[in-house]
């Protein structure tokens, strides 16, 4: 009686460690790991040690983190967890009982039972994943048999705000829908502040509760603008919240919008046509000094023109250039002799 007392009393203070979080102390029945460990025995000593039986188990399944891995299994398969490892902690039991066992021993059966515990809990299903940026997934939680519990996505509740433009008097249906499954009896409250763009939850009044995941608005009013938040909830737990921010244009304002991009498009058709003119003509300017250019060095180019016709040339430009000042010396001479 004295040894259980003492063996519960160990239990429960590893139990309670920071160390003993490992797979086995999640999923195993505590009354088992009494059992376990009533045929421990030191091997200097041969006497009877649930303390030293209780590490050797921590040591199996915690130090190897792979044992860990393989319990991170999909929502609700913690139960065939603990099933596999309470069997295969039964069968190792079973080889002991009565039976004096030292520590390699004991180590050996607890190796074992956790290389099988590994290959069958790979087996089972694993979460189907989480899908960004918002909402609580409960499809992609993932059991963690370190900590007991649920790991979940860690993605906010609030999805960001999703901006929607219509036009007046005509028919809007904005659509409560996520990319994850959520449950069949969901309920869809849809809430609603006017005018600003928000997703402060204290702002908005609640507009309509119920299993529709549409919000409908048969003919959009310029004051029904505004904010709309659907907010998913499953058994009174909210698993997202999203938003649509409804910006309604009316006919006057749609009407100024084509008239200011027809003025837009023919400004920027005229910049465009002015351009194209004022480039075509600097190019032909260019083309015309081009071919002056060229010209004027073929004729300077020497070898290109006979050495005749090239003194010719000559002789007729220095007569034009001295042309202007014979008629201006005829001029001054005819003026002083009257």
């Amino acid at each position: 009686m004295r040894w259980k007392l003492l063996s519960v009393s160990l239990l429960l203070s590893l139990l309670s460690s920071p160390l003993s979080s490992a797979c086995y102390f999640c999923l195993i029945d505590k009354n088992l790991t009494d059992i376990l460990c009533t045929g421990y025995k030191l091997p200097e000593s041969s006497v009877q040690s649930y303390e030293e039986c209780f590490n050797s188990v921590r040591r199996v399944f915690l130090d190897d983190r792979s044992v860990a891995a393989a319990g991170r299994v999909g929502r609700g398969y913690e139960e065939q967890l603990k099933t596999i490892l309470n069997r295969l902690i039964a069968e190792v039991i079973s080889v002991t009982r009565g039976v004096v066992s030292t520590v390699n021993r004991y180590t050996y059966l607890l190796t074992t039972a956790a290389d099988q515990f590994k290959s069958e809990a790979w087996k089972l299903p694993r979460a189907s994943g989480c899908i960004p940026p918002c909402g609580y997934q409960k499809s992609g939680a993932v059991y963690n048999c370190v900590t007991c519990k649920y790991d979940g996505c860690g993605f906010p509740l609030d999805c960001p705000i999703v901006e929607r433009t219509v036009h007046e008097k005509n028919r809007t249906a904005l659509e409560c829908s996520v990319d994850f499954e959520i449950p069949r009896d969901a309920q869809f409250n849809w809430n609603y502040v006017k005018e600003v763009k928000t997703n402060s939850l204290n702002l908005f009044k609640v507009v309509t509760s119920g299993s529709d995941r549409w919000f409908t608005i048969l003919r959009t009013r310029r004051s029904q603008q505004g904010t709309y938040m659907c907010e998913i909830f499953d058994q009174e737990k909210s698993i997202v919240r999203l938003f649509f921010f409804l910006r309604v244009i009316s006919k006057n304002q749609i009407a100024e919008a084509e008239l200011q991009e027809l003025f837009d498009s023919s400004l920027h058709s005229d910049w465009e046509g002015a351009e194209t003119k004022a480039e075509t003509e600097a190019e032909t300017e260019a083309t015309s000094l081009s071919r002056l250019t060229s010209a004027i060095d073929f004729l300077l180019t020497p070898g290109n023109l006979s050495q005749d016709v090239f003194i010719y040339i000559t002789v007729c430009v220095s007569a034009l250039l001295l042309l202007p000042l014979l008629c201006t010396g005829i001029v001054y001479w005819w003026a002083t002799k009257t």
